[in-house]
């Protein structure tokens, strides 16, 4: 499994170093740490980080603005933002729907696994270009979810219901669910990994 280098963006000095601690610990390389969406900046110019974990409310920034400057900045390619809170994502449904981040993670949950799942590195490592990541050009396939609440709610005699605790869903870009509830939109299509007969 490739080793992921992360830049940790938040104001809160003692959640750094908790975090950088734990997430070295669980196998990831902690490249560097910065306090204000500047000083992020700079920094994932120079260390050039796979993923970069970005305070929602960072002092006087916005996580989100962070977002949208990172992958301006690298329209090509790029770290995969992770939005971190210590709110919950329901709190933040609409706007973590909408922002450049590959995702939403509470600060409690925070875990190297958490990360390697949400980077786009399951993609790649599937073949899957243009995936598991979002960026100008890549399929925007997003899940927004409580994890307190999620829960499958099919059943073998009514396999189709929608998962509790899921409030918006984006596939290739469309919003397929959006409020907790399916809006019609069917932006799906199957996807061949290295191994598939073409």
């Amino acid at each position: 499994m490739a080793v992921l280098g992360v830049l940790i963006v938040d104001d809160n000095g003692v959640f750094l170093e908790a975090a950088r601690d734990r997430l070295e610990r669980e196998g990831l390389r902690v490249v560097g740490v910065a306090a204000t969406s500047a000083e992020a900046l700079r920094r994932a110019e120079e260390l050039r980080p796979e993923v970069v974990l970005v305070d929602v409310m960072l002092g006087g920034d916005s996580g989100f603005g962070l977002a949208r400057q990172l992958a301006a900045r690298h329209r090509d390619g790029g770290p995969a933002v992770i939005l971190i809170s210590t709110y919950a994502a329901a709190d933040f449904a609409r706007p973590i729907a909408e922002s450049a981040a590959a995702g939403f993670l509470p600060k409690q949950e925070l875990s190297a696994d958490a990360i390697r799942r949400m980077s786009g590195l399951p993609a790649a490592t599937l073949g899957l270009s243009g995936r598991g990541v979002l960026r100008e050009g890549a399929y925007a396939d997003i899940v927004v979810f409580d994890p307190a609440t999620v829960a499958d709610r099919a059943t073998f005699s009514d396999p189709h219901q929608l998962s509790a605790g899921v409030s918006e869903v984006l596939v290739n870009g469309k919003v397929t669910v959006s409020g907790g509830a399916f809006t019609g939109e069917l932006a799906g299509r199957a996807l061949a990994g290295p191994g598939a007969r073409r």
